[in-house]
């Protein structure tokens, strides 16, 4: 005779859902909000380096900088530079006046580059969304059995 089969030992267990971004924020909050409910405020206060208040309510966050304390090296032998499109934004090192410089023009033409690309982003997904929804629409159109509810008229 066969032996019945025996389960395994340690069964595979598949969640349906998968934790994205948006899964792991709405939990955070949830336990958050149990913890905290009237918010949550934190004083963080070095000597010579940082002087602020991180507020937490319900959903949102906010760094309060008090004092603001800058003690960056100054570099002897190199030089960095930030740059976009081969154009300088930002250079820091040797051979800078006052250690640092920033080229404003090109920093706004990067925040307007970072604006127009958010923009776009947006408008794209917007568009998805709005496909997925008439694709999603056709399809519960077309597999409706004959003689549905809808489909009778009085």
């Amino acid at each position: 005779m066969t032996e019945p089969p025996t389960p395994p030992s340690n069964p595979v267990i598949s969640f349906a859902k998968t934790l994205d971004t948006k899964t792991i924020e709405v939990l955070a909050l949830s336990v958050f909000r149990t913890m905290f409910a009237d918010g949550l405020r934190l004083p963080l206060k070095v000597e010579g380096m940082v002087d602020m208040d991180v507020v937490i309510r319900d959903s949102n966050v906010i760094l309060n900088l008090n004092e603001v304390h800058v003690n960056v090296p100054e570099l002897l032998i190199w030089r960095i530079t930030f740059a976009y499109q081969g154009k300088p934004v930002i250079e820091y090192g040797r051979g800078i006046k006052n250690d640092t410089k920033i080229h404003i023009p090109q920093l706004c033409f990067l925040l307007v580059a970072m604006w127009r690309e958010k923009r776009r982003q947006l408008k794209a997904k917007a568009r998805g969304d709005a496909t997925r929804e008439r694709e999603l629409l056709t399809m519960s159109v077309a597999t409706k059995p004959p003689g549905s509810p809808e489909e009778t008229a009085i």
